[in-house]
């Protein structure tokens, strides 16, 4: 009897964890991409060898304010001139992107979480100084740090950083265990759909708890 109330209780989540679409993961990726901060920029070196760096990043989705970006949930970069990962890029090589939920909670585990690699444009920013400065605060509330290298500020460190978007055209997306979730390709139109308030969930009342029963959902359910 208690198996049966448990599974009555879960039926949401357990439909949540088994039902994706690639429209429902495109949903997750772009949160994904939205609540992260960092990821590993891939590219080719001279040689033809390829490099995978990690870099600092903040999704367009929280950049509502700063006129200039796309505002669809492409990542929003900081790179330096002499950095490995922007000289490669300048010298015409392709790149991607990967970009992977990091999460404390012990009963989810790297394995069980989603990731994904994005392939897209990189394309060079250029902002006049206001919205510039607004695209700066946004990127230092999320990297205290980078204010000792951000462009056009005598105050800084280094003085050859540029603002770069990626715009992501598609979307390899493991969305945890493939019994699971959804594994394959999102397509760019999928990933850029317009979404209504992703990030904002997070502050509504009980979605500790919702996120709580969802990763239990998937520890019951997860076959090995």
């Amino acid at each position: 009897m208690l198996n049966i109330i448990i599974l009555v209780l879960l039926a949401p989540w357990f439909t949540f964890v088994h039902g994706h679409s690639e429209l429902k993961a495109a949903k997750v990726a772009r949160k994904m991409v939205y609540s992260e901060s960092l990821l590993h920029f891939n590219s080719l070196t001279s040689f033809g060898l390829p490099v995978s760096m990690v870099e600092y990043y903040i999704s367009s989705d929280g950049c509502h304010d700063v006129e200039g970006l796309s505002n669809n949930g492409n990542p929003i970069l900081l790179l330096s001139q002499m950095s490995t990962s922007y000289k490669n890029f300048d010298s015409g090589r392709n790149v991607t992107m990967t970009i992977e939920k990091r999460s404390l909670n012990p009963f989810e585990t790297p394995m069980s979480s989603p990731r994904g690699y994005f392939v897209g444009t990189l394309t060079k920013l250029d902002l006049d100084p206001a919205n510039e400065k607004k695209l700066a605060k946004h990127f230092v509330h999320r990297h205290p740090d980078a204010k000792h290298w951000l462009p056009h500020d005598d105050e800084t460190h280094v003085h050859d950083t540029l603002w770069l978007e990626f715009d992501v055209k598609n979307v390899y997306f493991v969305g945890g265990f493939g019994s699971n979730s959804y594994i394959g390709n999102i397509s760019g139109d999928a990933y850029h759909q317009k979404l209504s308030h992703c990030h904002e969930e997070k502050n509504e009342p009980g979605y500790g708890l919702i996120q709580s029963l969802k990763i239990w959902a998937k520890v019951l359910f997860t076959e090995y």
